[in-house]
């Protein structure tokens, strides 16, 4: 079932995952730490678990609306493989982080309402997943995220 959401996601983000993103969690996690962003490299910005649990968290906050959206699909799709019990700590910032990125308010500028229909559906999908799961340790946080803005 997670690999139908996932190519939901995959297929809804699609456009926006087809350019290098303006900024990378790299970037993003420099610019928390008040650093120059870097520009993008093949290699130390491959997308794997490694990179998001290595900068995912702090970079989220950071990123501009096109960035995020390129790294949604990608975060559902991890997200989905770790919200259970029995997750490194590192996984848990990556989810948490997640969800944080799709809480009100919208930022400027505005990231939460330049998603497409299609988008949105995908997202509350997402949402709803991590809440019904009875394996999910995010019933909680994600309900609240839900109940925020997505429903």
């Amino acid at each position: 079932m997670n690999s139908e959401l996932n190519n939901l996601a995959y297929t809804a983000f699609e456009s926006d995952s087809i350019k290098i993103p303006p900024m990378t969690l790299r970037a993003g996690d420099a610019v928390d730490s008040y650093d120059l962003p870097p520009d993008y490299d093949e290699q130390l910005d491959e997308l794997t678990d490694d990179y998001l649990q290595k900068y995912a968290y702090f970079a989220l906050p950071h990123l501009d609306p096109l960035s995020w959206r390129y790294y949604l699909p990608f975060l559902i799709d991890y997200t989905l493989r770790h919200a259970t019990a029995e997750i490194p700590p590192e996984s848990s910032l990556v989810v948490e982080g997640t969800l944080f990125s799709l809480r009100p308010p919208d930022r400027e500028p505005p990231r939460l309402s330049v998603l497409t229909a299609e988008q949105k559906s995908v997202i509350i999908k997402f949402l709803e997943r991590m809440v019904f799961d009875e394996h999910s340790d995010y019933q909680d946080e994600a309900m609240e995220v839900l109940e925020e803005y997505w429903i």
